[in-house]
């Protein structure tokens, strides 16, 4: 056996043993899903390692294990681990200096997670904008849109500049981030009175799920197109995934508009059963 078969027959090894893991991860039965996971990292597999370390820091809370199993993945350039890590520094720990290092390790390996990370550390802990904006720029270049999103909100709210603020929101929302979406379509409803790009941000949103999104699409065939049936389809819609304005909403409208008070009160009991309170 040459050095390359050798090499493939770690790797089948390694696969079938970190799919074995998983199954019975699946079944929450630790124990078994450790005993594949230690034997994966024997074959020096990081993904083993990192899902070693991952277990120790959410299902068993030993940190010390976690740190061990991150650090032994890191050694093997396992950009995940450097991530967690530099998470539980900030977060756990609250150790800047080793939450630095892991992240910028990360970033290193083009980890746009632990890029955004750090750019959200410097504006809000140190309000080093420089910094922030040095590792934004390494995400979006990295074509990032959490990135884009972070950053859009800081030129539109911060910065005053709502051009730039709108560019880079107007990328974070066609890949799917569902509060860019919402931002982009508050900015068209409240400041320029845009309704037809409005309600398309947030027809975006809602079709990825957004409750708050088909509230505000319900306010908008209500208030601006007058068209009632699809106000209470995306009223009712919201009102499916307990979003409690909704509620409010449609019986308001029933009460206010239409002077229905059967429907008034059937939506204010499901108001009452849905929070405990009348409203």
């Amino acid at each position: 056996m040459n050095i390359n078969d050798k090499n493939n027959k770690q790797n089948e090894n390694t696969k079938s043993l970190l799919e074995f893991a998983k199954n019975y991860e699946a079944k929450k039965n630790y124990k078994m899903m450790l005993t594949y996971l230690l034997m994966a990292s024997k074959y020096g597999s990081k993904e083993s390692l990192f899902e070693l370390g991952y277990y120790y820091q959410n299902i068993e809370k030993d940190y010390k294990l976690m740190v061990l199993y991150y650090k032994q993945a890191i050694e093997l350039e396992c950009d995940s681990s450097m991530y967690n890590l530099g998470f539980y520094y900030q977060y756990g720990a609250k150790d800047y200096i080793k939450m630095k290092k892991y992240y910028e390790m990360a970033a290193n390996l083009k980890n746009t997670m632990a890029m955004v990370s750090l750019a959200m550390y410097y504006q809000d802990i140190e309000n080093n904008i420089d910094k922030m904006k040095e590792y934004y720029d390494m995400a979006i270049n990295l074509k990032d849109p959490i990135a884009y999103y972070n950053l859009g909100i800081y030129y539109l709210l911060e910065k005053k500049d709502p051009n730039k603020g709108i560019e880079l929101l107007e990328f974070a929302a066609e890949n799917n981030i569902i509060n860019a979406q919402i931002s982009l379509a508050k900015y068209y409803y409240d400041i320029t009175q845009d309704y037809e790009l409005a309600s398309k941000y947030y027809l975006k949103a809602a079709e990825l799920g957004s409750s708050d999104a088909m509230n505000n699409l319900g306010n908008y065939y209500k208030d601006i197109v007058k068209d009632y049936t699809l106000m209470k389809k995306y009223y009712e819609q919201a009102i499916k995934l307990d979003n409690k304005c909704a509620i409010i909403n449609l019986a308001s409208f029933y009460k206010d508009f239409k002077q229905n008070y059967s429907e008034y009160n059937k939506y204010m009991q499901i108001y009452k059963n849905k929070t405990g309170f009348n409203f």
